[in-house]
């Protein structure tokens, strides 16, 4: 699809002509950015696309369909939805091993994790020192760490500040 696209048409991304917009909705909760799908003439090859736009947009087309927007053209925009934790959290960066072993000593936390993965139930307790062990990327939404705070006694927003110490380094 993209190989049919001529490449000083891809290139010229401040030309764009607007056949539809669809799927318009608030990006955030002070109405600053849209986010729609829109299907442009140059790239119809591809259907629509993603695409978000403001009122100082660089473009002659996000400027006309942020305006036609407002105005109404392309429909209801749907109201700014805050992402839930889970989604934060599914988002966040992974943490590599080295880091995660850094946040753990760094807090203290190397005695009370390794004991608190011994109360851990089968087939849990195995599969958490595997992890532990053998994984080289940890990811924040691993029910891994849900297990460990509440063995710890760690709110998930405590495992979260952690994590970001952990990214920081």
């Amino acid at each position: 699809m993209v190989d049919e696209i001529p490449q000083e048409v891809l290139q010229d991304y401040q030309n764009r002509t607007v056949i539809d917009v669809t799927n318009l909705k608030w990006h955030d909760a002070e109405h600053t950015v849209l986010d729609a799908d829109v299907l442009f003439q140059e790239l119809e090859s591809l259907g629509p696309v993603p695409f978000s736009t403001s009122a100082d947009s660089d473009t002659r087309h996000g400027l006309e369909i942020w305006t036609k927007s407002l105005e109404g053209v392309y429909g209801t925009i749907t109201e700014f939805v805050p992402p839930s934790l889970e989604e934060i959290r599914s988002k966040m960066d992974p943490l590599l091993k080295w880091r995660f072993e850094a946040v753990i000593d760094m807090n203290n936390l190397r005695v009370a994790i390794d004991d608190a993965l011994e109360t851990l139930p089968e087939p849990d307790r195995t599969v958490a020192k595997s992890k532990r062990q053998y994984v080289t990327e940890f990811y924040r939404n691993d029910p891994l760490f849900l297990q460990l705070g509440s063995a710890l006694s760690l709110t998930q927003e405590q495992i979260d500040d952690l994590w970001q110490v952990g990214l920081s380094l």
